[in-house]
């Protein structure tokens, strides 16, 4: 080799060695690590800032004080740790041990009402960005504690924490052992969600954080995409428990397109094996407004042990339409004991702060019943109430009581907001 290319190839190693140098004192060093951060965040597109930083890049660092805001919104987090490994990096891995939040604050102030109409909206399922599709994602641990949601015309959301391990594997993102504690409940969950394939399946569970007897939900779901089912169908389950009362289990399929959500096969039943109901619901999205319908069959629903105070109920409940206007039907009969036995048979429709009922058909103590009903509510609640009754017996009430009641009855109400605190 000639002097030069001598000279040439220790000028190269002397390059290579500055850079791994350089490299090591950025990734290796808290004070390269700091210049790193503060370089790559001053290149943010909004205003990032970072009180102190501990450790270093190339494992373990701790950004104290994180501040941003953007528009009107804000972002404040106490203290953010990531254990993590880099060297992976190059073969599209990202590998996290743990990354712990503490002290989130976020606050969303929504945006203003288009002064324009709403364009009818269509559902996507999400996907993810075709630079993140040949990626895996790993994160072992995750924590974060004492999280805030503030809202300016709404009281504050609150978390004590949330934990779970997270992955991101050909298209499908795992969410393992999920735990939230906040408002005295306690959720978990273990759910799979299709991002290349759309799906998702798991199960939920919501009870009291301290795991004392009270109110609780579980559901259960397995959705899948098929030829003709739109974005996803499947079965879905759930169970809710009172105490004191039976526990409910609601079996049914759901399918969601682009404008709907279907839940049809739909059976509520208890456990205590006393009465279904059974029917079908459904949501749509497309007008301004959401848009419900359904259509319910109550069949021997019971209620009360006690043979003088039991009650069954059968019957037909349906309606439809939006906040604004919407409107259904009843037709609900009740046996029992004496004066417990009765129908109740008519129509309802309403508005976002006005209903209207009627009672086309009612049957009580032995004779019939009609009436109607109209409230209105806002700053002040008002309802009147007509009713009609011919031929009521009311030795179903006393026996004592002989002879035959007819009556019409005209009542209202009003209740002025102060009234209701």
């Amino acid at each position: 080799m000639t002097r030069r290319g001598r000279h040439i190839v220790l000028v190269g190693l002397g390059v290579a060695a500055a850079v791994l140098l350089a490299a090591g004192w950025l990734v290796g060093t808290t004070p390269g690590s700091t210049w790193l951060l503060e370089r790559a965040l001053s290149l943010a597109p909004v205003k990032v800032t970072v009180e102190r930083v501990e450790g270093r890049l190339a494992d373990r660092f701790v950004l104290h004080g994180l501040r941003t805001a953007w528009q009107e919104n804000a972002l404040a987090i106490d203290e953010l740790t990531l254990d993590w490994s880099p060297w992976s990096l190059p073969s599209r891995t990202l590998n996290i041990s743990r990354l712990a939040l503490r002290g989130l604050t976020l606050q969303l102030v929504p945006p203003a009402e288009p002064s324009t109409p709403a364009t009818p909206r269509k559902l996507a399922w999400p996907s993810l960005p075709g630079w993140l599709e040949p990626w895996r994602i790993h994160v072992d641990a995750l924590h974060l504690e004492d999280l805030r949601l503030a809202r300016p015309s709404a009281d504050d959301l609150h978390a004590e924490r949330l934990s779970a391990a997270l992955r991101l594997e050909e298209g499908r993102v795992f969410i393992d052992k999920f735990e939230g504690v906040g408002a005295g409940r306690r959720l978990h969950a273990d759910l799979e969600l299709g991002l290349k394939a759309a799906g998702l399946k798991g199960r939920l569970a919501l009870v009291a954080a301290d795991d004392s007897e009270m109110e609780s939900l579980a559901l259960g779901v397995d959705l899948t995409n098929a030829e003709g089912e739109g974005l996803v169908a499947g079965p879905v389950q759930a169970t809710a428990g009172l105490p004191g009362w039976p526990d409910l289990r609601l079996d049914g399929r759901i399918k969601l397109t682009e404008e709907r959500l279907d839940l049809t096969a739909l059976k509520i039943s208890r456990s205590d094996a006393t009465g279904t109901v059974a029917g079908w619901l459904a949501l749509g999205w497309t007008s301004p407004d959401l848009r419900g319908e359904g259509e319910l069959e109550v069949q021997q629903w019971s209620h009360g042990t006690a043979p003088d105070e039991a009650v069954t109920v059968n019957g037909q409940l349906s309606g439809g339409g939006t906040i604004d206007a919407h409107h259904g039907r009843f037709d609900l009969r009740v046996t029992g004991n004496s004066w417990r036995e009765g129908r109740l048979a008519g129509g309802w429709s309403g508005e976002r702060s006005s209903l209207r009922a009627a009672i086309e058909r009612g049957q009580w103590l032995g004779g019939e019943l009609s009436g109607n009903l109209l409230a209105a509510w806002g700053e002040r609640t008002e309802a009147t109430i007509q009713l009609a009754a011919r031929r009521l017996d009311p030795a179903r009430l006393a026996a004592d009581w002989n002879g035959s009641v007819n009556l019409k009855a005209d009542i209202g109400l009003t209740l002025d907001a102060d009234d209701t605190k």
